[in-house]
């Protein structure tokens, strides 16, 4: 289904502010600019994401100063201005995922499960595979899907509504995440780890089979985990992560937002990783480098 940007403003309740449109072009998605996602709008708010745009952008949402300084690479696309293009975006996209959540089923819960007492898992919008372990004071929440033979230990938390803010109006607000968890077969989550839901009603967080995630680990939202992926105790992996197979992630180790770790990647104890990272390396320290 399309979209335009001037009807979804028109049927807010919040927006007041002066927008101004430039060959508005209709769209389907609300979207990353660097998510392979077709017929999308985005938010421009920095000059250096211009090398991202291509046709796959309908609509752009940016400011003044922005858009007169990129009129011309701007001449292919529907442009939306607004003082505030980041918190605009948001704002638009807030409304439009809790208008469109997800089509409701009763949780399914698969043959040989062990779910203790104080395990809440919600009646709605959960499948859970064969041969699952779920501890005590486990919550899953909706949208999150479950393979064979995964325990997931005592206190953690799968598909929590991550870490998102933006500023409108004055007002700071978080991201309303209507994504979906995926955890493979195989999966080990130690005990008091959290893992966000996606972002976008089409997103993915995922942690890909045979995985292992020890305690008290943090996997952002729409990281994607490689299989056979180890990450130890007290890691920070932040949201839009992309991991190879076969990596190592030691003892409180840190990666950046949306970073791109090859395959057979080992990052050291305590190492902030910024940058991406090429297969069958080892980095450390702060910034990570190889070894």
């Amino acid at each position: 289904m399309s979209y335009l940007l001037s009807s979804l403003i028109a049927q807010s309740t919040v927006i007041d502010e002066k927008i101004e449109f430039i060959n508005e072009r209709p769209f389907e998605h609300f979207s990353r600019i660097t998510t392979k996602q077709e017929n999308k709008c985005i938010f421009f708010a920095e000059k250096k994401y211009a090398e991202y745009l291509d046709s796959s952008v309908s609509m752009i949402i940016t400011n003044k100063e922005i858009y007169s300084e990129c009129s011309q690479i701007f001449s292919n696309y529907g442009i939306c201005i607004s003082e505030n293009p980041k918190g605009l975006y948001f704002e638009l996209l807030n409304e439009y995922e809790k208008k469109h959540k997800k089509a409701e089923f009763d949780t399914i819960i698969g043959k040989n499960c062990t779910i203790c007492q104080t395990a809440i898992i919600s009646k709605k919008n959960v499948k859970i595979g064969n041969n699952v372990f779920i501890d005590d004071f486990v919550k899953i929440y909706p949208n999150v899907t479950i393979g064979d033979n995964v325990t997931i230990q005592a206190g953690s938390i799968v598909g929590i509504q991550d870490f998102d803010m933006y500023n409108y109006n004055g007002v700071s607000k978080q991201v309303y995440h209507n994504g979906e968890v995926l955890v493979g077969d195989n999966v080990f989550i130690g005990s008091h780890c959290v893992i966000g839901q996606a972002l976008y009603d089409y997103g993915k967080t995922i942690i890909n089979k045979n995985a292992k995630i020890n305690h008290g680990s943090l996997i952002g939202h729409n990281d994607d985990i490689g299989e056979n992926t180890k990450i130890s105790k007290g890691a920070v992996i932040a949201g839009w992560v992309t991991t190879g197979k076969d990596c190592f992630f030691g003892v409180g180790a840190m990666v950046r937002n949306a970073i791109t770790i090859g395959n057979n990647v080992t990052v050291g104890m305590g190492s902030v990783v910024t940058k991406d990272i090429s297969p069958n390396l080892t980095v450390i320290g702060n910034p990570a480098r190889p070894k």
